[in-house]
């Protein structure tokens, strides 16, 4: 497959719906990236999701980020609802400087759109000589416990450490499986062979679209993988000035 071809593809379609040339270029290469690395509901499948968020004006293409706090190692910016894989490339690529320059920076957003593989971003930090971490909360997805109350995300993080000759890098949900792939077993009309939540009646399932209705358990299904998704909650939500958990939206698939 002739993927630098895919991505000239992509990047004229993004470009047909206004979203400027440097920004195209870096949401076309994250979401290739996405694909060569198996991560499928994070390639350029999302490509309809720009589109339909652009044409429901909740994907602003054209939009300027702004700066809510610049300070020593921390940049805190306000992505005004624009493409997320731009913004997060260009926060990792800040945190990188004030790293080298203070010994760590942190470069936080709100308000922006899906970023994809987390990876990516983490291994942008390792390849420079840092340790790379990129955390995310998204739209509520998990329950806790038996509650049937969805409040949490899939909550992703991932790390990358400079190491030869390879670096050794991590990128998983907080979630016992991801959004993405129970739709990716959704679309193939197939059932999973273990539970990982509840359907809308409290009842363990296997059944894709039953987990999608009622809630995927934490990462270990205990207060543990609970835990560390809160964390993930927090650092990304309310402390940088964003959403809580539970009022986070936008994620379509």
């Amino acid at each position: 497959i002739q993927f630098n071809l895919i991505k000239k593809s992509v990047f004229k379609v993004l470009r047909d719906f206004d979203v400027p040339k440097r920004i195209a270029a870096v949401t076309a290469a994250v979401m290739i990236e996405g694909d060569l690395r198996g991560y499928k509901n994070h390639g350029i499948e999302r490509t309809f999701e720009i589109i339909n968020g652009i044409e429901k004006k909740t994907i602003n293409p054209l939009a300027q980020h702004l700066v809510l706090k610049d300070f020593q190692a921390i940049k805190i910016i306000d992505g005004q609802y624009g493409l997320g894989h731009f913004f997060a490339r260009q926060s990792m690529k800040e945190a990188i400087k004030r790293a080298k320059h203070y010994g760590v920076g942190v470069c936080a957003n709100i308000n922006s759109s899906h970023i994809g593989i987390l990876s990516y971003y983490s291994e942008l930090a390792s390849h420079s000589g840092c340790i790379g971490i990129t955390m995310s909360t998204s739209s509520p997805c998990v329950v806790l416990g038996k509650s049937g109350k969805k409040i949490l995300g899939t909550n992703p993080i991932s790390f990358s450490l400079p190491f030869y000759p390879f670096h050794i890098t991590g990128d998983f949900s907080t979630a016992m499986i991801s959004r993405g792939k129970i739709l990716e077993y959704l679309q193939k009309n197939d059932k999973f062979d273990k539970y990982f939540g509840i359907d809308k009646n409290n009842k363990p399932t296997k059944d894709p679209q039953s987990l999608l209705e009622g809630g995927i358990s934490s990462m270990d299904g205990s207060i543990k993988g609970t835990l560390l998704s809160l964390l993930i909650s927090v650092l990304c939500g309310h402390l940088i000035g964003g959403d809580i958990n539970a009022n986070v939206k936008g994620t379509r698939f």
